[in-house]
């Protein structure tokens, strides 16, 4: 449907803020991937050390991907067709292997400002090219490991950014649109059907705008229940963090009384209208991991 409409004025389609490229634990030391996102053609790499850059894609000189088939070298990547090294930090051309002469000053290519964050390789982006005012968010029991990975998700949702940020902050739908339970499944002629009714959700949350200015936080309580019965140890209080267009932080302070969980959500528009979105749950308990896959497997169904 959203192909046959005329497009009009729309918000910008890829807003200032932090965006993850990809998963930390998808790229190795001394590999390279190639990532479309933002409007940009990316070059990331990972060098020896560990360290993440993020190079534009494609070789000044003739147009090489330096993603594919390129070689990282300490903390350079050489290009596949001719062996031009570029600095991950810089961009700079360090060295063309068949020339005595210092590489010209224009062989460069743009670095990104990039960090790991959460799980995620993340990069800078900015309209007006300025530098970062504020920094991808850290998590004790996330960054430091001592939470499980129970597991992730991903959906291509096709829309404007915008609209999901605005979504998760319209706290008057959720009693209407999720209420129903896992049973019910995610097709909305499913929502007032007999398997709708046998586990069932009720929300209560406020929003306000976060400080700083790039922030909003909302409050949410839920309520679990059995044919209409209410289950205590269904009860699940968190507090949503917004971070940026790009990055949400979901904390339950009790997930089924068994423990703290952490859902950390990523959107990026890989298009002007199709954004990835990327689920990573985390759980305090190493023993009840499957209590986070069925959080999980919740949560799949009500984006669905």
């Amino acid at each position: 449907m959203n192909k046959k409409k005329e497009l009009g004025e729309i918000p910008p389609v890829f807003p200032n803020g932090w965006f993850a490229l990809m998963e930390s634990n998808d790229l190795a030391k001394n590999s390279s991937k190639f990532i479309q996102a933002l409007g940009e053609n990316f070059a990331v790499f990972r060098d020896a050390d560990g360290e993440v850059h993020v190079l534009d894609a494609y070789c000044p000189h003739l147009g090489a991907n330096l993603a594919i088939g390129g070689k990282v070298r300490g903390n350079c990547i050489e290009c596949p067709f001719h062996g031009w090294l570029f600095d991950g930090n810089s961009g700079q051309c360090t060295s063309i292997p068949y020339s005595s002469s210092k590489p010209p000053v224009q062989a460069k290519v743009k670095s990104w400002p990039c960090a790991e964050s959460l799980g995620f390789i993340m990069v800078w982006y900015h309209a007006e090219a300025e530098e970062p005012f504020w920094q991808p968010p850290q998590i004790k029991g996330v960054s430091d490991g001592e939470f499980s990975f129970c597991g992730r998700s991903e959906h291509y949702i096709s829309t404007h950014i915008q609209d999901l940020p605005e979504n998760g902050s319209d706290v008057a739908h959720l009693n209407v649109l999720h209420t129903a339970g896992i049973p019910a499944g995610p097709r909305l002629v499913d929502l007032h059907g007999f398997l709708s009714k046998i586990f069932t959700h009720s929300w209560t949350a406020s929003w306000k705008q976060g400080d700083p200015s790039h922030t909003s936080t909302v409050a949410l309580t839920h309520t679990g229940k059995v044919l209409n019965w209410r289950v205590p140890f269904m009860d699940i209080i968190s507090n949503i963090e917004q971070k940026g267009p790009g990055i949400v932080i979901l904390r339950f302070d009790s997930l089924f009384g068994l423990g703290q969980g952490v859902l950390v959500q990523t959107v990026t528009p890989v298009e002007p209208l199709m954004q990835r979105m990327v689920h990573r749950f985390y759980f305090s308990n190493p023993w009840l991991k499957i209590v986070g896959k069925i959080f999980l497997y919740g949560e799949n169904v009500q984006v669905s």
